[in-house]
């Protein structure tokens, strides 16, 4: 039931894309949801997950996301959202620039700050503030903005 849901989601980021982006990135995101579907076919729901995780990260950066300047590279193990999280702080929360504790602490946020999330790593979320300051965020720190 993932693998499809995220087949779905993937189909759903493709369809999204603006005129421009998706004439810079529909080929790879549509070569990437064939090449879910055959796996899916092959009954390897794992295979076929990831491949529509890679094409759902695909359309994200086609559109700008999150590879924009305030955001930087996608790092090793990071997963893109299908679209941006609203997010907000559940107390107050230390943002760091990479993901982990041993990364530099950029800014804290009071407890309640509005947030948007754009991928994870791990127990990290990249987030950026509502004055456009990015970095890692703690999951367990972070909840859903009503």
């Amino acid at each position: 039931a993932e693998a499809a849901s995220g087949m779905a989601e993937a189909e759903i980021a493709l369809q999204s894309l603006p005129a421009t982006a998706a004439a810079r990135g529909a080929p790879e995101v549509s070569r990437l949801i064939k090449l879910s579907n055959v796996e899916f076919a092959r009954q390897n729901y794992a295979g076929a997950l990831y491949l529509a995780s890679q094409a759902k990260g695909a359309a994200i950066a086609a559109r700008g996301q999150p590879a924009g300047a305030n955001r930087g590279p996608l790092r090793a193990g990071e997963v893109v959202f299908a679209s941006p999280l609203k997010l907000q702080t559940a107390s107050r929360a230390n943002v760091r620039d990479g993901p982990g504790g041993s990364f530099k602490i950029v800014f804290t946020l009071p407890a309640g700050a509005p947030l948007t999330g754009y991928s994870h790593a791990e127990q990290w979320v990249r987030i950026t503030d509502d004055s456009g300051r990015g970095g890692w965020i703690y999951e367990p720190l972070i909840v859903r903005r009503p």
